[in-house]
């Protein structure tokens, strides 16, 4: 800073050489240590948290997978068992049904008591083909396919 300045009645020209002038430098040091270090180890913790974490939902992943690929397998079998007997057992018990109640041996109530076991062959066979498409979404689902 420089100019003039009035002192004691008196205008005085003061150059930057006349001025005080000061100048400060530090060096900061921290008080407490054991901040830092509860940060670091909560940090560390957290980090092993996670890590546990992962591996729960490896091992869950793992097993869901597994259980899935056992549900499609299983469905698998039982459809292929209605595909090659059951279906045609099904077909077999139509025919023979409408057979025997147009040739008079059987009457209706019993015409209706085999149509339905053949029905629930059919339905059988339908909910098997669900419950197996159902697991092949969610084995599916699992892999992201």
């Amino acid at each position: 800073m420089q100019g003039t300045q009035t002192s004691h009645g008196q205008e005085v020209f003061h150059r930057s050489s006349d001025r005080l002038s000061y100048f400060s430098a530090g060096i900061t040091v921290p008080l407490f240590f054991g901040a830092q270090s509860n940060r670091i180890n909560a940090a560390k913790l957290a980090w092993k948290g996670q890590l546990k974490e992962l591996e729960y939902v490896k091992s869950e992943l793992k097993t869901e997978s597994n259980n899935a690929i056992e549900q499609v397998e299983k469905f698998k079998e039982v459809l292929k068992y209605y595909e090659d007997r059951g279906l045609k057992h099904a077909d077999t018990i139509f025919v023979t049904a409408d057979k025997q109640f147009v040739n008079g041996e059987i009457d209706y109530l019993q015409w209706v008591i085999l149509v339905n076991q053949a029905i629930g062959i059919q339905s059988e066979y339908i909910n098997t083909l669900n419950s197996y498409n159902q697991a092949a979404i969610q084995l599916s689902k699992l892999y992201n396919e």
